[in-house]
């Protein structure tokens, strides 16, 4: 059986899967299962072999936009206290040390965020450079 894939790129090129979805071993199973789920379902030998895979394709990219776009809009949130909290801490008449080591703190997070964020900016980068 050979299996090709007939969609045309001309205008925009192909998807790419983001790999650091794959880095939860939870999210990893529920891809597991939304695929055997799928081939379990689809696979009844009324439909080609081209059509399923391309199903399955579609299904697969959805679930992992969907996963991309939710760990999207918790980092937002996640920033967006973070954002809030530190201008709270930093606006404050009378400032104490708790409150600057609470800001310390909160800019360790933002920086670990930021290099998570550079370093998934480098390897995208490569990818669309250089492969």
């Amino acid at each position: 059986m050979t299996l090709k894939d007939n969609c045309d790129y001309k205008h925009k090129g192909p998807w790419r899967l983001n790999e650091s979805l794959l880095t939860d071993q939870l999210f990893t199973t529920q891809i597991e299962k939304a695929i055997m789920e799928f081939f379990t379902l689809n696979d009844t030998g009324d439909a080609t072999a081209r059509t399923i895979w391309q199903g399955h394709k579609a299904v697969i990219r959805g679930i992992l936009i969907r996963r991309a776009a939710h760990l999207q809009q918790t980092s937002q949130a996640q920033w967006l206290t973070w954002d809030t909290r530190v201008a709270d801490l930093k606006n404050k008449i009378n400032p104490t040390a708790a409150m600057q080591k609470n800001i310390n703190e909160i800019a360790n997070k933002i920086k670990i965020c930021m290099i998570q964020r550079v370093g998934f900016n480098l390897c995208k980068l490569k990818a669309t450079y250089y492969t």
